[in-house]
């Protein structure tokens, strides 16, 4: 786990502790005077997905600059408050979602802070511009109750890339920064529709049985890239896509006529 560390007085090799994952020059200032180091949490929340902001960490330096250095995380020393146990068991290496180790609350001030960030960063405007017009984050409706600690099937889209190994082809999402493909666990995403599982096990179902092969990267060759699913806010429809590597896929008409035989989902896919 890789990890941006400010702080010109760091050397190669060295461990150290960091204290308070946020991104505040203030308390920047006075972590430094304290003999340890500031951590951008904004950066290490999307790049490692498995530390939170207000995370107590031992980490080592392995890149040096003038003002910054890069360390690797050897050690929590003491969980952030906001800290939680991630409801998927492929949490930690999946790029699907960057968030679960972090209390359901603390994903709106998260998400809310980097957009008033941005747009005084980015957009140059003041906090007193916008805080007149800014209004927090908007989560579940259930986040009151069970979503407060379990704060899934949420999101009315998920774009799957296709793989394969030796034995089946499988479908999952990218482990973070690289196209390696972490299956979905139990073929189930839990931050998606429920509809997601029979369908997608559906297409990779027929796949297999027409021979159709996973698109490899490496040499440009095979067929099946990506499923796309995306339901509609009311839930009454489902859209299905396939990016494919070609113009036409074989067996077409057979694939559409087995997504709309799926129990309970098959009539709301268009």
């Amino acid at each position: 786990m890789k990890i941006r560390i400010e702080g010109p007085f760091i050397k190669l090799g060295q461990a150290i502790k960091a204290a308070h994952l946020v991104s505040n020059g203030a308390e920047a200032k006075e972590v430094i005077q304290n003999g340890e180091v500031q951590v951008n949490g904004e950066t290490e929340v999307r790049r490692g997905r498995k530390l939170v902001p207000g995370d107590r960490i031992l980490c080592r330096i392995t890149k040096t600059g003038k003002k910054f250095g890069y360390g690797r995380v050897e050690k929590i020393l003491n969980p952030s408050p906001d800290r939680t146990q991630p409801f998927c068991p492929v949490s930690g290496p999946c790029g699907g979602c960057q968030l679960q180790a972090m209390d359901y609350r603390a994903q709106l001030r998260f998400k809310e802070n980097k957009v008033r960030n941005s747009l005084v960063r980015l957009g140059g405007f003041s906090d007193e511009e916008i805080s007149a017009v800014f209004h927090p984050a908007v989560g579940m409706e259930e986040a009151e109750t069970e979503a407060e600690t379990k704060a899934c099937r949420y999101r009315n889209k998920i774009q799957v890339p296709v793989s394969s190994d030796a034995r089946a082809l499988r479908a999952g999402f990218y482990a973070g920064r690289t196209h390696a493909v972490i299956p979905l666990p139990n073929g189930d995403c839990l931050i998606s529709e429920e509809a997601g599982k029979p369908i997608i096990e559906c297409i990779l179902r027929f796949a297999r049985s027409r021979g159709i092969p996973a698109y490899n990267e490496q040499d440009g060759t095979g067929v099946l890239r990506h499923i796309l699913i995306r339901t509609s806010k009311n839930g009454d429809r489902i859209m299905v896509c396939l990016v494919i590597n070609g113009q036409k896929l074989t067996g077409e008409k057979d694939l559409v006529r087995s997504l709309r035989g799926l129990p309970e989902v098959g009539e709301r896919i268009t």
